[in-house]
């Protein structure tokens, strides 16, 4: 459903991402929000975190990536939601979580077997 709305230009590759790593229930739910309320990325990031509970993550030490790769950061991300996308579509349960960091952008993703 989400897929389609970015499809069909209802909605931006941003607002999918956040969508990514909630439930299909939810994000169709989230979807019909957006578009009622004609919701902004940010105000659409802040309604799902005032809705979703997340699991607190360990903090790890992570080296930095090198420059080049930080100039690509916002394409290497949009081929991820997309790649978690086709994942869902064929069945796969997942969960995402994401941090901004000031030197990098950290992307945890937990695929279920079952």
């Amino acid at each position: 459903v989400v897929l389609e709305a970015v499809r069909e230009h209802q909605i931006t590759e941003r607002h999918a991402r956040a969508l990514v790593g909630q439930t299909p229930e939810f994000q169709e739910e989230m979807l019909g929000v957006i578009l009622k309320e004609q919701l902004n990325v940010k105000q659409t990031e802040e309604r799902l975190k005032a809705t979703t509970v997340k699991d607190d993550v360990v903090e790890e030490k992570v080296v930095a990536r090198p420059p080049e790769f930080a100039q690509d950061v916002s394409e290497a991300r949009d081929i991820i939601a997309d790649s978690l996308m086709e994942i869902r579509a064929n069945g796969i349960r997942y969960e995402q979580k994401e941090k901004e960091h000031e030197d990098y952008v950290e992307i945890q993703i937990r695929l279920y077997r079952k």
